[in-house]
C-alpha cells in the first residue's frame, strides 16, 4: 500500500527519511514514497508527485517548527485533503505539539513523535490495509522491536536553527479558534434560523434539559438560544421514539441514561408533559 509523505526544509526531510525507511520494517505491505528533493515555492507541481498522491492511501505531513508556514507544504496538505475521501491524512509533528498548529493543517488527525502517539498511528494505518492487515499481536511485536530505531533516528535530527523562533501560540488565539469551531457547529445544527424560530425558552422544561444535554450546554444557554423549527421537531421525534422503545435508555437514538428520560420530579407540573 502507497504511503505518500510530505516534507519542506531539510529537519522536515530528516524526519520524512526516517519514516520511509522505517515503516516497512514495522509493515512489509507498505510502500512509502516522498520526493527527492524539496520544491521551492512556485515551483509547477511535477507529474510524477501527482501520480504517487492519486495512488496513496496514506499521507503523512511531516512538520516542524521552520515549515509550520511552507508554502509548499500547504499546497500538498490542500492536494492531500481533496483526497481524504479514499485517503487517511495526519500530521507528524516533530519537536511540536498539537496546539502549536493552525488551520487549514489543525483539521488533519495530529500524531507526535512520542511512542505511543506512534503507535497509534501505526496501528490505524494497518487498519487500512483491510484483509491485508497484521493481526493486533504481530503488529505489537513488530512495533516493539522496530520502535528504538525509529527513536534513534528522530533523536538525531538536529536540533532547530537558532534564527527560527519557537512559535508559541498565545491562550487568547487557541481559545478563539475553538470558539469558532464551536460556533460552526452550532451553524450547522441551527441555521438557517427562520422568522418563526423557536426560542429556548418557549420549550418545556424536559426538552430543555434534554437538549442541553445532547449539545453539552446549561439549560440557562439553551433558554436563551433560538433553534430551526424542523430541528426541535426532530429532537422532538426522536424522544418520543425512546420513550416508545423496549431498548435500554443507552442503546436509543440519545444514548441518554434512563433518570434523563425521565421527567424530574421538580418538574413544572402546570408544563405539558410531553416535550
Amino acid at each position: 500500500m502507497k504511503v505518500f509523505i510530505s516534507w519542506s526544509g531539510e529537519r522536515s526531510k530528516a524526519v520524512a527519511e526516517a519514516l520511509r525507511y522505517w515503516l516497512p520494517k514495522v509493515i512489509q505491505a507498505l510502500d512509502p514514497w516522498m520526493s527527492a528533493d524539496d520544491i521551492d515555492k512556485g515551483t509547477r507541481w511535477r507529474s510524477g508527485i501527482a501520480t504517487e498522491l492519486e495512488q496513496s492511501s496514506v499521507g503523512i505531513i511531516c512538520l516542524t517548527r521552520e515549515n509550520l508556514d511552507s508554502t509548499w507544504i500547504h499546497f500538498e496538505a490542500g492536494a492531500l485533503s481533496k483526497q481524504q475521501q479514499n485517503t487517511y491524512v495526519c500530521t507528524f509533528l516533530f519537536g511540536l505539539g498539537p496546539t502549536d498548529i493552525r488551520e487549514p493543517l489543525a483539521q488533519f488527525q495530529a500524531t507526535t513523535d512520542k511512542r505511543e502517539d506512534v503507535r497509534k498511528l501505526i496501528f490505524t494505518v494497518n487498519r487500512s490495509l483491510n484483509e491485508s492487515q497484521l493481526p493486533e499481536s504481530e503488529l505489537n511485536e513488530s512495533f516493539a522491536v522496530w520502535w528504538p530505531k525509529l527513536e534513534e533516528r528522530l533523536r538525531s535530527i538536529p536540533i532547530s536553527s537558532g534564527g527560527v523562533k519557537e512559535p508559541i501560540r498565545e491562550d487568547r488565539e487557541i481559545l478563539e479558534e475553538i470558539l469558532e469551531l464551536v460556533r460552526g457547529q452550532g451553524r450547522q445544527l441551527f441555521i438557517p434560523i427562520e422568522a418563526d424560530s423557536i426560542t429556548g425558552e418557549t420549550l418545556s422544561w424536559r426538552t430543555q434539559e434534554l437538549l442541553a444535554q445532547e449539545l453539552g450546554l446549561q439549560r440557562e444557554l439553551i433558554q436563551k438560544m433560538k433553534f430551526n423549527p424542523d430541528f426541535i421537531r426532530a429532537f422532538r421525534n426522536r424522544i418520543r421514539r425512546i420513550d416508545n422503545s423496549k431498548l435500554e435508555p443507552q442503546e436509543a437514538t440519545l444514548k441518554l441514561t434512563q433518570d434523563n428520560l425521565e421527567v424530574r420530579s421538580d418538574e413544572d407540573p402546570n408544563e405539558n408533559s410531553n416535550p
